[in-house]
């Protein structure tokens, strides 16, 4: 199999394998080091540096919390 051979993947097949690589890039990303010694030794995944372009498209949501009940956040946003 050629990989220039522009007819080998279809659509559908190629924008699964991207979103696959995507989601590992994200989880990957989330990932934190951990300290101690042998940090130096953590390996990351292969393909994390090649991918750091989708750094720009993806971004990482870390839930929120607020000491409000909802009903205070509602009446504090009408009165904005």
């Amino acid at each position: 199999m050629e990989i220039n051979d522009a007819s080998v993947f279809a659509a559908p097949e190629v924008q699964k394998k991207m979103k696959n690589l995507r989601t590992q890039f994200v989880t990957e990303k989330k990932k934190k080091p951990k300290s101690g010694s042998g940090v130096d030794d953590q390996k990351r995944w292969r393909y994390f540096d090649a991918l750091q372009f989708l750094s720009d498209f993806t971004s990482i949501s870390c839930p929120s919390t607020s000491n409000m009940p909802p009903e205070s956040v509602s009446t504090f946003l009408l009165t904005v």
